[in-house]
């Protein structure tokens, strides 16, 4: 399962030329051989940068979650992403992560043709990346929220759910 969340930590960076390492498993540059100072450090899967998405939403702005519908908290913990259409403003970088994570991508588009019958019309690797984690927390939040009987959430809910995320 899981790494410790939340977590956006999307790359391991090279202390000595500064390039981006993209393993999980990675504990050299690849570029120069050096020993990444940060190896040890767990990289955020696809499913992980969601769920640290709606943690990082619910934790930060509960007074907004409150007064949204419940359906809608996904939309909202994600808008910065959707807005910008990217995560990274990188394409080279953006397909390293996807190599990476490329089983939740898959899980993703999945996903998406069960509930819609449709193909997701992708048009960049950048759109892709941002709907696959977008997807993701559409995903784990249905099924948080499968318990909770009322349509809003509450300063207890909220906890319990920011709980339950980070044990995910």
């Amino acid at each position: 399962m899981s790494n410790r969340l939340p977590n956006m930590k999307l790359y391991k960076e090279c202390p000595e030329c500064q390039s981006k390492s993209f393993g999980q498993f990675d504990v050299f540059c690849s570029r120069c051989g050096c020993k990444l100072k940060d190896y040890d450090d767990l990289l955020a899967s696809i499913n992980d940068y969601a769920i640290s998405m709606l943690i990082d939403y619910l934790d930060n702005y509960p007074d907004l979650a409150i007064k949204a519908d419940i359906s809608e908290i996904p939309d909202y913990a994600t808008e910065g992403i959707r807005a910008n259409g990217n995560i990274l403003f990188n394409q080279s970088d953006t397909r390293h992560v996807l190599v990476e994570c490329w089983n939740e991508v898959e899980i993703a588009l999945d996903d998406w043709r069960d509930s819609t019958g449709l193909e997701y019309p992708s048009s960049n690797i950048e759109c892709l990346h941002v709907f696959s984690v977008t997807r993701h927390a559409e995903m784990v939040w249905r099924r948080i929220i499968q318990d909770i009987q009322d349509d809003n959430l509450n300063d207890e809910t909220i906890a319990e759910v920011i709980e339950h995320l980070k044990h995910w």
